[in-house]
């Protein structure tokens, strides 16, 4: 099953997701699909796909190095304008969609050459050419994305998929660093490349060597679990827990029903406290099957920016 604050956030996610800017769409492999049908979860989503996770060959794309290959795949099989939202990522408000010369995304992040090395120094066994590379180009952190041009979003799954297929043999590089290329350094390239603009929903930047925000957390914007993960002891996640579930049925109270179907919630259900806050109702789902969520660890919500009348699809 899932990190059970995964599941928190997820329902979350699509919640706000749905309130903010409409439909939802989860690409899952079959194993975590039927865990969400089986505990009541699904229909949160307005539709679940598995093909496109299940299809991954694993014997071309490492599920260890490239662990947020099922993001990529899922965008690569989504059409401009379209978002993507990890898991454990939720709003706290609406976005500005992002125009057909726009790229939106979660916050940028410091070049540590562990995590970020040269070019030059990466794998790449298949000599792939990025004319013009800019070795400081900020990365793109890709918890939250929104893709306004379609030229962009085929360049950059095109091109990140042709990196991760077959290059997964041990090195001397930090354990992420070929996936976070391959997930956050190539769409700046691209967008950088295209001449599109880049806008952050934060003007705060993750100082990956410190483990820091460079200008404060940017907690009215986004939920964000990741930045907090290493930091936790058994007793912290407890309370992590106990707070992202009250945040959840602050907003959405009707979701302590969905939450009931997964036994491990009950002892933070049972220990909330009411509270007055911008409460509202669990949105019905809807035919309308614009946003997509892709997820082996990973999902996706889609929706389309200007064609429809909801903004971006969303992914996860």
């Amino acid at each position: 099953m899932p990190p059970i604050e995964e599941i928190v956030t997820a329902v979350h996610s699509a919640l706000s997701w749905r309130r903010f800017h409409g439909p939802v769409t989860l690409y899952a492999d079959t194993s975590t699909a039927r865990y969400f049908h089986d505990h009541g979860l699904a229909d949160i989503y307005d539709s679940i796909r598995t093909s496109e996770v299940d299809g991954i060959d694993t014997s071309r794309f490492s599920p260890t190095v490239y662990f947020s290959l099922p993001k990529i795949v899922a965008l690569r099989h989504s059409a401009a304008p379209v978002a993507i939202l990890d898991l454990d990522f939720f709003l706290r408000g609406p976005i500005r969609p992002p125009g057909d010369r726009e790229f939106v995304f979660a916050h940028h992040e410091t070049l540590d050459r562990r995590i970020y090395p040269r070019f030059t120094d990466l794998t790449n066994p298949h000599n792939l050419q990025f004319p013009g590379w800019r070795d400081d180009l900020p990365a793109c952190n890709m918890a939250f994305a929104a893709f306004g041009s379609q030229a962009h979003l085929d360049a950059y799954t095109e091109s990140a998929l042709a990196y991760a297929e077959d290059n997964a043999a041990p090195g001397d590089l930090h354990p992420v660093a070929r996936v976070t290329f391959a997930e956050q350094r190539l769409v700046a390239y691209w967008a950088d490349r295209l001449g599109l603009t880049m806008r952050p929903l934060t003007a705060s930047t993750w100082d990956v060597g410190a483990g820091k925000w460079t200008r404060g957390e940017p907690d009215a914007m986004f939920h964000h679990t990741w930045h907090a993960k290493r930091l936790l002891d058994p007793s912290g996640r407890d309370r992590l827990r106990a707070r992202l579930v009250q945040e959840l049925l602050d907003r959405f109270p009707d979701a302590a029903r969905l939450l009931a179907g997964v036994p491990e919630l009950g002892p933070f259900l049972r220990r909330q406290s009411p509270r007055s806050a911008t409460a509202g109702t669990v949105p019905p789902a809807t035919p309308d099957t614009h946003p997509t969520t892709p997820h082996r660890s990973a999902r996706q919500d889609q929706q389309p920016y200007a064609a429809e009348t909801s903004p971006p699809t969303a992914t996860t």
